[in-house]
Parts: structure tokens; sequence; C-alpha cells
């Protein structure tokens, strides 16, 4: 290869990296799950027992154990006092968005390493990297379903078997761990993004843009009985995600003019504004109980 071919393709990579880095940070600000790298959030609820080690993509490439030659962005995980970092990925493309199984044993992460993104799934350590959705489009904010047997994403694959997308929008989507079973679970000209199943996977809440309206829905696990549960003039609603009781759903919106975290019940009443600042409030996570360890 010439000195000028490695500089473009090296140029090309940077322009990808940086491009997929400023997507990272608006989808973080903004909650709208419309650039291809999404907003990364971590898992709920998840199962008993003392806290573990925390996953995380970075484009670090300096320290103990790290490789990242090309400088972009990969799983690692730590413990939550900073120490025993451990890289998990190693590829030339952007590792994103990891999210724990309920019992902690494997990750779900979206990777692009086959051009579009894809949802992966891995054992803790890194081994046994599995796409799972593999197809040419972008499947994205994988969560697993409390038993861990599926996960949930969104996507705008294309209309084929078992797909009814005409208008090339994103919808949500589940999955089983080994690829089969794909189950489109929204239907609307509109985009539905972010889903989150609850504590006890018998519900799933997700964003959606529809009737011109953004803001968060929640239906059942098998895509029925949608409905609306924010409520007042926003332009953008994201993350939601259910307590780990699943009796209520914290999101971020812009209602206020700036964003701020709320609450609410599941069934849309009982709408709080948990911080209430001139500042810039987002991505909301819930603590499991303490009753649960």
């Amino acid at each position: 290869m010439t000195r000028q071919a490695t500089t473009q393709k090296s140029e090309g990579r940077s322009k990808k990296r940086n491009a997929v880095i400023a997507s990272l940070a608006l989808g973080a600000a903004l909650g709208a799950m419309v650039t291809l790298a999404g907003t990364a959030r971590e898992a709920y609820a998840t199962f008993p027992g003392e806290n573990g080690r925390i996953a995380f993509a970075s484009n670090r490439t300096t320290g103990e154990g790290v490789n990242i030659p090309e400088g972009d962005l990969e799983i690692f995980t730590r413990n939550r006092s900073g120490t025993d970092l451990r890289q998990l990925t190693e590829y030339a493309a952007f590792d994103i968005d990891p999210e724990w199984s309920p019992d902690g044993e494997k990750i779900a992460f979206q990777s692009d390493r086959a051009l579009f993104f894809d949802v992966f799934v891995m054992n803790a350590d890194g081994t046994q990297q599995t796409n799972v959705t593999n197809n040419p489009a972008f499947d994205r904010a994988p969560t697993f379903s409390p038993e861990g047997e599926k996960i949930a994403f969104d996507s705008n694959l294309a209309t084929g078997e078992g797909v009814n997308i005409p208008e090339k929008d994103i919808e949500i989507f589940s999955i089983n761990l080994d690829g089969t079973g794909l189950e489109q679970l929204t239907h609307n000209v509109a985009r539905d993004f972010q889903p989150d199943f609850s504590p006890d996977g018998g519900k799933v809440s997700f964003v959606s843009d529809r009737d011109f309206s953004p803001g968060i829905y929640t239906m059942n696990a098998d895509g029925t009985n949608k409905k609306k549960r924010s409520r007042g003039p926003a332009m953008v609603f994201a993350t939601p995600g259910f307590s780990p009781d699943g009796s209520k759903i914290a999101f971020h919106t812009n209602r206020d003019g700036n964003f701020e975290i709320y609450e609410m019940r599941t069934d849309g009443t009982g709408q709080v504004n948990l911080t209430n600042n001139p500042a810039a409030d987002f991505t909301p996570d819930w603590q499991p109980l303490k009753s649960q360890y």
C-alpha cells in the first residue's frame, strides 16, 4: 500500500471515529436514537448479589492491557473502584452500548464490524462473541429480558420475512440469543426506539415520535396494548427505564425548556421533576433496591 493510500485510509478511519464519537455525545445530550451510534445505557435492575463490575465503551489508547491501535471504541469492564481494567473486544470497529444479562454472565452490545451495526452477545470475559442479528441494517440499544433469553432492540430492518417496515423507519424487535425467533413489536409510521423490559418481563417501555408528538410509551412484551405515558409539550423524551420494583419509569425531557430528570408511575400519572434546575440533566438510571441484596 502506498503512503498516500495509507494516509487516506487513516484519515477516513479518523473521520469515522470522530463522527461516531460526536454522535454518541449528541445521543447522550438529546436522547434521540436517530443517529448510527445511539445512546449508551447501563442495565437497570439485574441480578441479586453484590454490585459487580462496570461495563463501558471507550476509545482510550493507553493503559495496561489496552490495545486500540485504530483509535475506535471498544468494550471494557472494571471494578467499581476503578481497578482491574479488562478490554473485552479488540476489533477494527466501533463496539458500544454494553448491557449486562440479568445473571451477569453475558454482555450484549452493538458493533459495526460487519459494516452495519448489529447486536452481539459475548461472555462476561469477552469470549464467544456472537452476532445475534447479522443483517444489513442498524440494530441498536440491546436490552435483555429479565429471564435473559431474549433481547429487545431497535432497528431499521428492511421489509422481509417477519419484518414490515415499508417506510424504512425505526421499529422495536425482539430476538432469541441464538438469532432465532425475530419478532417485530411495533408497526408505525414513526421512529420507535430505546426499549427497556420491565423487571417482570411483562412490559416494554420505549420512546416514539408517532403522531408528531414524541413521548414515552409502554406495551406488552408481545407488542400489544401500546399506550402513551408521558404528558405535556416537549421536543425530546428519552432513555425510559423501569424502576427495580416495576412501579415507576424514569426519563429525561426538555419540556421545561432545558433537560430535566422526571419520574412517573407506569400508567403515566404522578409525573414529577426530580432535578428542577437550570442545568442540563440526562440519562437517569435506577439503583436496585437494597432489599434485593
